[in-house]
């Protein structure tokens, strides 16, 4: 498994988004993505495949946000921002241990 972290921040946030007590985390996981390729039945196989591949980056940022708020010091910087990007290369599993060491090492 391997991915690749950048993390921005602190920087100031908008008005909706901001805490007056905490920093506030945005965590974005992105994959590569590709065409898809075949017979006519795989266009839609590959929307599916999609759509379950968004599913489950969503439930990993939520997870990577969750424990990157526990880690990080936010409480430092109220009214601001801090985003952490996940870039994830290649999957063999773990891809959460995996993005959470990226992220912690940037």
């Amino acid at each position: 498994t391997a991915v690749l972290a950048s993390v921005s921040g602190p920087a100031p946030v908008g008005a909706s988004r901001e805490s007056c007590d905490r920093a506030t985390v945005e965590v974005i996981v992105q994959r590569p993505v590709g065409l898809p390729t075949g017979g006519p039945g795989s266009r839609a196989l590959a929307e599916l495949e999609l759509e379950q591949r968004r599913m489950e980056d969503d439930q990993l940022a939520t997870l990577l946000k969750e424990t990157l708020e526990a880690v990080v010091m936010v409480h430092l910087h109220p009214f601001s921002l801090i985003s952490f990007t996940a870039q994830i290369l290649h999957d063999d599993g773990s891809v959460l241990a995996a993005a959470v060491n990226a992220c912690m090492a940037t």
